[in-house]
């Protein structure tokens, strides 16, 4: 602080820091903030590199936001908000419902690896049951396909379409 001249500082911490450097950040009067560790999938890919997963979640699911998705049956999803925590959406109930990316992330990881992923598995990877939005909103994406019969989403594309 007193070589770059500067009249305060700031250590940003996850929270984990040794107990001397506790007391030397107090003795010296550093300002320590204590922000909650974020997971790699939550970083900007403009900071990370961009992935076949980030290069789908920004070019074909960011753009979803305020575009309401309609479902074979006639029933529909808004989807209120897209960022790198997840989705909002308001189901066809009327009902506020936040998806988290990570769910999204292992969807497609596994319809990569595997060709298909269904609906069940979703449920038992997500807590918040939420495999039908989840199919409604991934099956927008070109080279994802949904089978209601099957109860599953299908990769029909090719990795290299979405890396830049």
């Amino acid at each position: 602080m007193h070589y770059f001249d500067c009249t305060s500082a700031a250590l940003v911490t996850d929270g984990r820091l040794l107990p001397d450097a506790w007391q030397v950040a107090e003795k010296l009067k550093i300002e320590i903030i204590v922000l909650p560790a974020i997971s790699p999938s939550t970083i900007s890919p403009q900071t990370k590199g961009t992935s076949v997963f980030d290069a789908i979640w920004m070019n074909s699911i960011m753009p979803l936001a305020g575009k309401t998705l309609e479902r074979g049956n006639g029933k529909a999803n808004k989807i209120l908000h897209v960022d790198w925590s997840g989705l909002n959406r308001l189901t066809s109930n009327n009902k506020e419902q936040h998806i988290q990316i990570e769910i999204f992330r292992s969807t497609v990881d596994g319809l990569i690896a595997e060709g298909k992923v269904l609906r069940s598995w979703m449920n038992n990877e997500y807590p918040g049951r939420a495999s039908s939005g989840i199919c409604l909103i991934l099956s927008q994406v070109p080279g994802i396909d949904y089978d209601a019969n099957e109860g599953a989403l299908r990769w029909t594309g090719s990795p290299n379409a979405f890396e830049k």
